[in-house]
């Protein structure tokens, strides 16, 4: 992974999605989003960054341990923590040490140790908490490797993970990849080492079917606690693991001294806070903490990690191939830009540094390259932003001052000192760790100010009351791009919202009392809207062309705008929606807002596709279990859709382009076929509403797809799934959200020729039996026919056997539901419901998911 690089794609796609979402065709809203996104600060801060230098190590190994074998020397931190937890003396202790400090060895390694010791005694002597099911998951597989590869410990300590959740075969005994998860195992004969999360304890504690657990334990038996990622128990959850655990010790009848207290956390805080730390985890724990409970990470100075290396290479990029590199990010390959910043910042002509050789060179090439010195001196481990780095060595490396991308280019070397190894081809380790921060703000309650000349965003909360007095909420129309501003009208015409969640509520309930105020000049008023103006300061609105242009009540000029005559909605009674006043969209209008689940899907969708990041795990953090529930299902959809994106463009790329859509899809089905397994193709295009079905589930345990009927109509319903999806991404679905044609990757396009073919048979049509229209020329009636063309995949009506009963049953949705068809989507009206244009000619009774010709949309 390219850490520095990644955060720039990141903020890239977050602001493509933006864009793309809110299209703006109007003055002066008009290109406001692309403003809004170049304000320093607006929406993200530039990344902070990071350049870890290595931990110190001890000088020998440890002495206090029987049954753990290290295979290296371990970091003076991890001593220091094994001298103070392991034996029958253990003293409660904070591990407040960075990601991949080895914070779970610290107290995983005299924990088992002293389960050795006292091997054969009945009852649970150490319990690990954890905030998230999966970290226990994550921890469980590396304690089994643990204790499989130690004789001492293998067969004489067991370990339990109960969580929730059912397991169709959980594990009744230790394996090497595996601890004891079955229920029932575990309360038969409870384990050495306990591992949970704290709303299970709560259940452990309370329910009689589980009393057996604790029937072992006497008030001596239980020796340790460790709460993994301790910062995470704040607040109400906080307040719930402290009672737990009291709970927990008055259960057992066990005295206060006794326990030994263990609390993990990268982001906990230093000795600097220490005093806070040590008392907010006596609260937790409710047992005393030392002073110097708290272990800290030892890393070397750049002083003492550059001992001895001289400097050799003095090699800078020029301007030219500082602005090449910048472009490189913007083309998503990763070899060509490594190698070019490898020739952009170092003299190692020559040398592929993408090769497991060229890596270990890399590493040790840069420790003796200036700049990179000099760098590393600067930060001394602290985040920093780049411009800050650049601001502060331009000094004595002026040719900094010379490069307009400069930035690009230190982002380049951060991204070499990531890419370089050490060690050996067959056992290579990071060169040194760089830490990115990308700080993104919550783009909720966002408003504009109104005005007739330049639009400016402001988020509500941060606005006095005489400022949010000017803005109000913006409403846009992702089909026509008009946009504008919504409210309230009192009954005194003020257009002012004093309680904006109130307004909301009306909004989203399609309230008739809603008005949308588009800015717009009154000599060509759109039919069935009326004219008025709108005070900039004081918001008052006044309908009418003949209305002054001055404010009557403050005397500032008035901003003209249009409003519906009366605005409509479509939808059932409960889930009414907006129609755009303008181009009669019934799905397009929305108000403008990012909400932090869009956001960080989209970040993930990001993170997932880019070629800079070769370790695509995410670890996302919640501080509600509903909220993260919902969170999982939304950006495991939202990163599935985004997947699959990507792998229609590539096709696009590769052989997929200027196809019939018929003919693209058997080709991409063809090209991912042929590039993936049918185990990789399966777990890759399933889509989030198909992973209950038995054969996948099968597949899963398995690892392995088989042959039987099952597994063949699992590919057989991929296979039409990705065929309808193709179809909802290049029609229906084309213009909602950062879709390959929004983002100007591909899209759907008519033969010129047959568009010419059928523009001449209407023309012709037209002169005959319509008696006029001959003086229209012929490129009018083409571009009249690939309008109505693009409208109707715009809405969905393509000739398909997915549709083939839809059609016959006269647009009764249930035949295009996965209530009958279990491969079909979730229905979703506007996003996923075709539109087909109804012939009045049929004796059928109109359906509501039908159109009729004569609709406004296909006339104007």
């Amino acid at each position: 992974m390219l850490p520095t690089i990644l955060a720039k794609q990141l903020e890239k796609g977050i602001e493509d999605y933006i864009e793309t979402s809110f299209p703006m065709t109007n003055a002066p809203f008009k290109g406001s989003i692309r403003k809004l996104l170049e304000t320093k600060d607006s929406l993200y801060h530039e990344p902070y960054v990071a350049v870890r230098l290595p931990f110190r190590v001890a000088e020998a190994m440890p002495t206090c341990f029987e049954a753990i074998h290290p295979a290296y020397l371990p970091y003076v931190h991890q001593q220091t923590a094994f001298s103070r937890l392991t034996g029958n003396d253990g003293r409660s202790t904070l591990i407040a040490t960075g990601t991949g400090s080895g914070k779970t060895e610290c107290f995983l390694y005299p924990i088992l140790e002293y389960c050795y010791q006292h091997r054969g005694e009945p009852g649970i002597k150490a319990l690990i908490i954890y905030p998230m099911n999966a970290l226990a998951a994550d921890q469980a597989k590396r304690i089994a490797e643990l204790v499989w590869n130690s004789p001492e410990l293998k067969g004489n300590v067991t370990v339990g993970m109960f969580v929730g959740g059912h397991e169709q075969k959980p594990n009744r005994m230790m394996s090497e990849d595996n601890v004891i998860t079955d229920h029932e195992t575990i309360l038969g004969s409870p384990p050495d080492i306990l591992m949970t999360n704290y709303k299970m304890l709560d259940y452990l504690l309370v329910r009689p079917k589980d009393a057996a657990l604790w029937k072992a334990n006497t008030h001596d038996t239980l020796r340790y606690i460790a709460v993994d990622e301790l910062h995470t128990f704040d607040g109400a959850q906080g307040t719930d693991l402290a009672c737990l655990l009291r709970r927990l010790k008055s259960r057992l009848w066990m005295q206060s001294g006794y326990i030994c207290c263990i609390g993990t956390s990268a982001t906990m805080g230093s000795k600097d806070n220490g005093k806070s730390i040590l008392r907010y985890a006596e609260a937790i724990f409710d047992e005393p903490f030392e002073e110097d409970a708290i272990v800290t990470e030892d890393r070397l100075s750049p002083g003492e990690f550059f001992d001895g290396q001289d400097i050799t290479d003095f090699t800078m990029p020029t301007a030219e191939q500082a602005e090449e590199l910048s472009s490189l990010v913007e083309q998503d390959d990763e070899a060509s830009y490594l190698k070019a910043a490898a020739l952009a910042w170092t003299d190692m002509s020559g040398v592929d540094v993408t090769s497991p050789e060229g890596r270990i060179a890399l590493g040790e090439h840069l420790m003796h390259h200036s700049f990179t010195q000099a760098l590393i001196t600067l930060i001394r481990g602290n985040y920093y932003q780049v411009r800050n780095i650049v601001e502060e060595l331009k000094v004595s490396y002026p040719a900094l001052r010379e490069m307009e991308a400069a930035e690009a280019a230190v982002n380049a070397l951060l991204a070499l000192i990531s890419y370089a190894r050490t060690g050996t081809p067959g056992c290579m380790r990071p060169f040194l760790n760089v830490h990115v921060q990308l700080w993104m703000r919550e783009l909720r309650r966002l408003v504009a100010k109104v005005s007739g000349n330049e639009v400016a965003y402001a988020i509500a909360n941060e606005l006095n009351v005489p400022q949010a007095n000017q803005y109000l909420p913006v409403v846009n129309c992702r089909d026509c791009g008009l946009t504008g501003w919504t409210s309230i009208l009192s009954e005194h015409g003020s257009a002012i919202i004093n309680n904006l969640e109130a307004f909301y509520n009306r909004y989203f309930k399609a309230d008739d009392r809603i008005v949308m105020m588009f800015p717009h000049q009154h000599d060509n008023c759109p039919s069935g809207m009326i004219a008025g103006r709108i005070c900039p300061d004081c918001l008052q609105v006044r309908i009418g062309e003949d209305t002054p242009a001055n404010c009557d009540k403050c005397g500032s000029d008035m901003v003209s705008i249009v409003l519906p005559n009366s605005i409509r909605t479509t939808g059932s009674l409960n889930h009414k929606q907006y129609v755009c006043p303008f181009c009669g969209s019934k799905r397009g209008i929305s108000l403008m807002g990012l909400r932090s689940a869009t956001e960080i899907s989209t970040e993930l969708s990001q993170i997932f596709a880019s070629k800079f990041n070769d370790d695509k795990k995410v670890l996302a953090f919640s501080d509600n279990v509903q909220d993260a529930a919902h969170r999982a299902g939304f950006f495991n959809a939202r990163t599935w859709r985004f997947g699959f994106r990507t792998a229609v463009q590539r096709f696009v790329q590769n052989g997929g382009a200027g196809l019939s859509l018929a003919d693209f899809t058997a080709g991409f089905l063809g090209y991912w076929h042929e590039k993936l397994d049918n185990e990789s193709f399966v777990s890759f295009f399933i889509a989030p509403n198909m992973t209950w079905m038995s054969a996948y589930e099968d597949m899963i345990a398995k690892r392995k797809l088989g042959k039987s009927a099952r597994a063949k109509k699992l590919m057989e319903d991929i296979e039409k799934r990705i065929s309808y999806e193709i179809m909802l991404e290049y029609g229906l679905t084309s213009r909602i959200g950062r879709t390959l044609e929004k983002s100007g990757c591909s899209c759907l396009s008519f033969p010129a020729d047959t568009i010419a073919q059928v523009a001449g048979l209407v023309h012709e049509r037209a002169i005959n039996e319509l008696g006029g229209l001959e003086h229209t020329g012929a490129e009018r009636f083409g571009q009249m026919v690939a309008g109505y063309l693009k409208l109707m995949a715009q809405n969905g009506a393509f000739e398909d056997e997915a549709f083939s009963l839809f059609l016959k049953e006269n647009g009764n949705t249930y035949f295009i539901s996965n209530d009958r068809v279990g491969w079909m989507p979730g229905m979703q009206y506007g996003i996923n419901t075709p539109r087909f244009i109804y012939s009045a000619e049929s004796q059928i009774k109109k359906s509501f998911n039908f159109d009729t010709a004569a609709e406004k949309k296909y006339t104007d």
